[in-house]
């Protein structure tokens, strides 16, 4: 596998989650990677996705990228098959905020222990946009998010699919008075949970410093998508995870709620005080380079 940029790391942070409820519907959605530390040698590493997603699910399937060496073996995946699937994520200490972690150092040592490392990428704190970098974004910032957007993904080589927008309220602002801003993009059931990042491509500047991209900063998770109802009511509703036959007549209006970067930071230390921790298996995501 070639050097990966920036661009084809991102696409090694995201896991593709399968669901069963007790009703024998199936469903899908994104978790990612996201990594703190607890000593200079040790990290706790957890897999982050929405509540929505793996609420009522009776069973659970995680797909991971072999490793070969120090690489990922594309197209060649480890299911890993959890029972009692909701009962193992950690939910943020606010109900109201729609996501959960689950440590997940036991499952890497497991394959390790049986000659089947597993590949990925994390993201750590200093991946998330900071409050004066928010500040200083315009008004309107290109984004991009990675997942499995109903259920869509390159089977052949375990890849998930990058999709593209814009920030359609200013990030900097909590979007009806909730931690949370709205991107203009099309996000369809199987993106819940996918982690949103800025995008900068070519040249631009940071911190009075010109920078070559690809670039990217972590600033929040997908959740929600807007629908029109009937008499033109506008509504927000979890981007769909289970999967039905039925035709849905709502209209969707390529708008998503993002939960911002913040609030994983919040879960994750909620989940480090209930989770011992587990040594670093994966690999950060590079940051850019000065031109």
């Amino acid at each position: 596998m070639k050097k990966q940029d920036i661009a084809r790391q991102i696409l090694f942070l995201t896991v593709r989650i399968e669901t069963v409820n007790a009703a024998g519907a199936r469903g899908s959605g994104t978790g990612f990677f996201f990594s703190t530390p607890i000593t200079k040698d040790l990290h706790a590493h957890y897999i982050i996705t929405n509540r929505h997603v793996i609420e009522g699910a009776q069973k659970g399937s995680l797909f991971f990228f072999e490793k070969e060496g120090n690489q990922a073996k594309l197209g060649k995946m480890i299911q890993h098959d959890i029972d009692k699937f909701e009962s193992v994520w950690i939910q943020h200490p606010d109900p109201s905020v729609d996501l959960v972690a689950m440590a997940c150092g036991s499952i890497y040592s497991h394959y390790e222990s049986i000659s089947r490392g597993i590949y990925y990428k994390y993201l750590v704190e200093s991946n998330i946009a900071t409050s004066e970098e928010i500040e200083a974004m315009s008004g309107i910032e290109e984004v991009v998010f990675i997942g499995y957007p109903n259920g869509i993904w390159d089977s052949l080589n375990g890849l998930p699919v990058a999709r593209k927008g814009i920030s359609a309220t200013p990030i900097e602002y909590d979007f009806e008075g909730h931690k949370e801003f709205v991107i203009d993009a099309s996000v369809f059931g199987g993106s819940s949970g996918s982690p949103v990042f800025t995008y900068k491509h070519g040249v631009f500047q940071k911190h009075g410093q010109l920078m070559n991209g690809p670039a990217i900063q972590f600033v929040g998770v997908v959740r929600a998508v807007f629908f029109r109802k009937e008499r033109n009511e506008i509504v927000k509703v979890p981007a769909p995870t289970y999967h039905a036959d039925a035709v849905d007549t709502r209209e969707m209006l390529d708008l998503g709620l993002v939960i911002k970067a913040s609030r994983v930071l919040e879960l994750v230390r909620h989940a480090e005080s209930l989770y011992s921790p587990f040594r670093n298996t994966g690999t950060t995501i590079s940051q850019e380079n000065p031109t």
